[in-house]
């Protein structure tokens, strides 16, 4: 009786998928999950393509921006992602980690996103691209020399310097010439 419904299974079964049942039935994990990698290689970029053409999936705006708030919403009601308070740091721990690792491996996108800050505050003229703020951080560090008395414009010494003399030495004052030799 077991052997006979053993029989109308693997009958039912066979019929269902063809001559293809003693492959499937008798492949380890290791070879279906080679053969569904594969698959979804092959298939995975026409898939991609076809989407592309059609604009559906992620190549939809419309369906990336829904998407995109539900994820905010979830993120919102768990406290996790970026309505974690501690994700910023733990993040900047882990690339910190990987920086000390292997400092090569970043060195190129850290010198174009530093050059790329640079421009960005040539063009709105803040930091770099302000002059004043440039002169004022020079000024601070040398200090002012007014009739060979020379003033620091640390915050305890800052009383001794009005802000009109230092808004004078900040927009009008010649640069402090450099030494010979530098």
């Amino acid at each position: 009786m077991i052997m006979l419904k053993l029989i109308i299974f693997v009958g039912r079964f066979t019929a269902t998928l063809g001559i293809r049942w003693p492959l499937i039935l008798f492949q380890t994990s290791e070879i279906r999950t080679e053969r569904a990698r594969l698959g979804g290689r092959i298939g995975g970029v026409r898939a991609q393509a076809l989407n592309r053409a059609l604009g559906a999936g992620r190549f939809n705006s419309e369906t990336q921006r829904q998407r995109g708030r539900r994820g905010a919403a979830v993120n919102r009601e768990r406290g996790t992602g970026a309505y974690d308070p501690e994700n910023l740091q733990r993040a900047n721990t882990a690339l910190n980690a990987a920086i000390a690792e292997n400092p090569q491996r970043y060195a190129k996108q850290r010198a174009q996103n530093l050059e790329r800050g640079r421009q960005t505050q040539r063009e709105k003229g803040v930091n770099l691209g302000d002059p004043l703020a440039q002169r004022l951080k020079s000024l601070k560090y040398r200090g002012v020399t007014i009739e060979n008395v020379w003033y620091s414009l640390d915050q305890e010494q800052r009383t001794y310097l009005s802000e009109t003399t230092l808004d004078y030495y900040l927009r009008y004052a010649p640069p402090r010439s450099k030494k010979k030799g530098n």
